[in-house]
């Protein structure tokens, strides 16, 4: 499924696929703002990409002691509310359901279970108002779109495990729902080193991997002086890390080895730099 983001066409499909799940990890976001224990960072909110079940999975939450978690299908396109064992307690199906209908069916199923549902609707912000019809419908992409994505965010998560092996870290690789990146984030020395897959924005107008290095409480570190990478390269503007753009990796063979060296490769430039 990846040789369809070795052009132009198959990259700008993937970022309407992007951000069509975009809005959608917003809600699910909410959900995990709304339902599971706060943590300072706002993990809490994360969820992750399950490529096996095809869904997006949102952190679990106890009610009346028993585990239960939402998901996103991809496959089906709705909402299911999970218990421990992957029994359905609920489904919201999204297909040609305007979003405020979306909203107040889960909200229904929260307050069925006794949940709070205050500031739960305030706290959805759609980033991509323009895959959104006048109806406040969002079309579903094509299984072939939702494959590719699927299969894209899949090897972010495969070269990231290794990249954590490779430099003996351990880290989370979740999705955040503000950005919609996948990330992982370690300590170096004082600073915070970034890790990930990220969509189109203000650094690459187009998806990309990326590494970054920021000091705690502060900005991110120069990148001047850390030399030519192998793959991918780097910026020194307003925002200051390592860029590996889709359209600069080929698909066509080695798109393993092309991340995870363009991942270790940053990584231990900002090593050398340190020493």
């Amino acid at each position: 499924m990846l040789l369809k983001l070795n052009n132009t066409e198959g990259i700008k499909e993937y970022m309407h696929t992007d951000q069509v799940l975009h809005n959608i990890g917003r809600i699910l976001g909410a959900l995990g703002h709304q339902l599971v224990n706060t943590k300072a960072d706002d993990s809490h909110s994360n969820f992750t990409c399950k490529d096996t079940e095809k869904w997006l999975e949102g952190r679990s939450f106890l009610v009346n002691e028993s585990e239960l978690r939402f998901v996103f299908s991809l496959e089906h396109w709705e909402f299911i509310l999970l218990d421990a064992s992957n029994n359905s307690l609920a489904r919201v199906p999204v297909a040609k359901m305007p979003l405020p209908e979306i909203i107040y069916q889960l909200e229904m199923i929260l307050t069925a279970k006794t949940l709070n549902i205050n500031g739960f609707a305030s706290r959805i912000y759609f980033k991509h108002q323009h895959v959104i019809s006048s109806e406040g419908i969002m079309g579903q992409p094509t299984e072939e779109s939702l494959e590719t994505w699927g299969a894209l965010r899949a090897l972010a998560n495969e070269k990231l495990k290794e990249f954590l092996n490779e430099i003996q870290e351990n880290s989370e690789h979740p999705i955040w729902p503000t950005n919609f990146d996948t990330g992982v984030a370690t300590r170096m020395g004082e600073n915070f080193h970034y890790s990930g897959l990220s969509p189109a924005d203000e650094v690459s107008n187009e998806p990309y991997f990326y590494t970054a290095l920021y000091a705690v409480g502060g900005g991110g570190i120069p990148t001047d002086g850390l030399g030519q990478l192998p793959y991918g390269f780097w910026k020194n503007d307003h925002w200051k890390g390592a860029v590996l753009k889709l359209s600069d990796i080929d698909f066509t063979g080695g798109v393993d080895h092309q991340v995870l060296t363009f991942l270790v490769s940053s990584y231990n430039s900002y090593i050398t730099k340190a020493r």
